[in-house]
């Protein structure tokens, strides 16, 4: 690159510069007087631009000088405009009053994040129905408890919906036990005994069966388990614990403790844990005196 050239690419980027400054000072500033001056700099260095090169560049100097400032504010414009955003919308405004909050929509929030049973209780419609549709979606044991608890203390309508959801619970594990049950008849296998066996389990410890109906199927339950047992009795050990927890489910912790048997299962195992609330019980309940001698 030639001397001259340098010198005029020196002065532009100095020109440049300082006509920046200023279109900066407007656009931060937003007023008309900022406007005013940066166009007087902008076209004074323009002209410096000119002077301060040879003759025969000072055109090519005035126009990159008038030229070059702008540059930025056009692309970053065309981009706004590529993107479908208005140009106004990159720029902070602080005449803009803030935006009001929706106390409403805040409200809304706050309703469908409560806690499941305090959602049940509030006079939020749809709070509580939502809670009860993720409970009996679920159907576990605490779901239904609290389901239970909830329809205890409720009145009129929420008392309804939660009746409604407790029958919707009771009618889902009976169809299924249905299923169950025919497959077990029509072909009497273990995997199809022990799968009825574990549902029935399940539906009488979590609550779903009805409790005037929870001792025939609690019998029923326990035929099936015994069935699969005698048809595979190293793979019915897995049933033992279903079995332990049905027992404990119907009242009968003496019998639970039997199912164990000895040696007393370590205290770290799911089994364990059972042993020692069946052996609780029957402590209190004075089912079985003999514990405090024994085993317990």
């Amino acid at each position: 690159m030639s001397r001259p050239d340098r010198q005029l690419l020196v002065i532009t980027g100095i020109a440049a510069l300082i006509a920046a400054v200023f279109w900066l000072l407007w656009i931060v500033s937003d007023s008309a007087g900022s406007l005013v001056f940066a166009l007087v700099v902008h076209a004074a260095v323009a002209i410096a631009t000119a002077v301060f090169v040879e003759p025969r560049r000072r055109g090519l100097a005035a126009a990159l000088g008038l030229a070059v400032p702008v540059f930025g504010p056009i692309a970053a414009a065309a981009a706004a405009i590529a993107i479908g955003t208005d140009s106004a919308d990159l720029l902070h405004d602080p005449h803009v009053p803030p935006s009001r909050i929706d106390g409403a929509e805040i409200a809304r929030r706050l309703n469908h994040s409560l806690p499941v049973c305090e959602a049940l209780a509030s006079g939020d419609v749809t709070a509580r129905r939502l809670a009860i549709t993720k409970l009996k979606a679920r159907g576990s044991a605490e779901d239904i408890a609290i389901l239970r608890w909830a329809h205890a203390q409720a009145r009129g309508d929420a008392a309804v919906e939660l009746a409604l959801a407790l029958e919707e619970v009771s009618a889902r594990f009976e169809t299924q036990i249905r299923s169950a049950r025919a497959a077990a008849a029509a072909e009497p296998s273990y995997a199809t005994l022990s799968a009825a066996f574990l549902l029935i389990a399940g539906g009488v410890a979590s609550g779903a069966v009805d409790a005037q109906l929870a001792q025939r199927i609690a019998a029923e339950g326990a035929k099936h388990h015994e069935a699969a047992v005698a048809l595979d009795p190293q793979r019915g050990k897995e049933l033992l614990v279903a079995r332990v927890r049905l027992e404990l489910a119907m009242h009968r912790p003496a019998a639970a403790l039997d199912l164990i048997g000895d040696p007393v299962p370590p205290a770290d195992t799911e089994l364990g844990t059972l042993y020692r609330e069946a052996a609780y019980a029957a402590r209190c309940f004075e089912l079985v005196p003999e514990l405090s001698r024994g085993r317990g």
